[in-house]
């Protein structure tokens, strides 16, 4: 909303009209897949201990401040075991929770995309977005394979130099004792560019075949209304800055 109030086209100036109760109302199905559950068990947790698992609090009444420290996790240890049905239910739908959101998390991040898209305005000029949610499932599968073919080319060069490196482990050990080898050092640039080029390649990966395509399919998916209004549009005269962008343009949290 603040990059959108601070962006304009001649004069039009931009908006952002998209609400969180819109964005709530558009993953309700979401929140509840994941969520519901865990809330269930968490509240049959405290219903069930409450009224018939008296051992359970019995089990936390016996830890004390007076009292050594094992004791106390034994007590609750055994008082949890006496009837864990309860916490196996929470696990259970602490895990499920986990699941869903792994694997509904492209969908959540394309109902986050199109409340964007059709809560962005320019002027009179406004946005419907047909944005699919296969598409966006359609980009982690090939973010997931390319990810995959990446990691085996980095395990092939990791085994390389591991055995460099334990072929070498009497210059390692001087190493270690302060005497540096041009082999030792041969070995640590390795394992440094190892681990830049898996950092900087995960990056470029994500951003090449997840984030890129977001944005692709959202903008091809995008409906403008209005567009006449562009025919009206004057320039306006904007004061400049002699050191040029401001800190929040710097920062990415200014205008597009």
């Amino acid at each position: 909303r603040y990059k959108m109030r601070h962006t304009s086209y001649g004069d039009l100036r931009g908006d952002f009209t998209g609400t969180g109760a819109q964005l709530f109302k558009s993953g309700a199905w979401l929140w509840a897949l994941a969520l519901l559950p865990l809330a269930i068990a968490v509240v049959a947790f405290v219903v069930v201990a409450a009224g018939d698992f008296g051992s359970l609090f019995k089990g936390f009444g016996e830890i004390s401040l007076e009292s050594d420290v094992e004791d106390d996790f034994k007590a609750l240890a055994t008082a949890l075991g006496e009837r864990p049905g309860p916490l196996i239910a929470m696990a259970i739908a602490a895990g499920w929770a986990v699941s869903v959101g792994f694997f509904a998390f492209p969908a959540y991040q394309a109902i986050v995309y199109r409340w964007w898209a059709e809560g962005v305005r320019l002027g009179p000029i406004a946005a419907r977005s047909w944005l699919k949610t296969s598409s966006f499932y359609g980009a982690w599968v090939r973010f997931i394979g390319v990810t995959t073919l990446f990691g085996f080319a980095l395990s092939f060069v990791s085994v390389i130099t591991v055995a460099v490196a334990s072929g070498m482990a009497d210059n390692l050990q001087k190493a270690f004792q302060g005497e540096i080898t041009p082999l030792t050092v041969l070995v640590i640039a390795m394992v440094a560019l190892l681990y830049i080029v898996t950092l900087l390649g995960y990056a470029v990966i994500y951003r090449a075949t997840v984030e890129f395509r977001y944005w692709k399919h959202m903008w091809e998916s995008m409906e403008l209304s209005n567009l006449s209004a562009l025919d009206a549009v004057q320039a306006r005269a904007v004061s400049g800055n002699a050191l040029g962008e401001g800190l929040a343009d710097a920062l990415d949290i200014g205008a597009f």
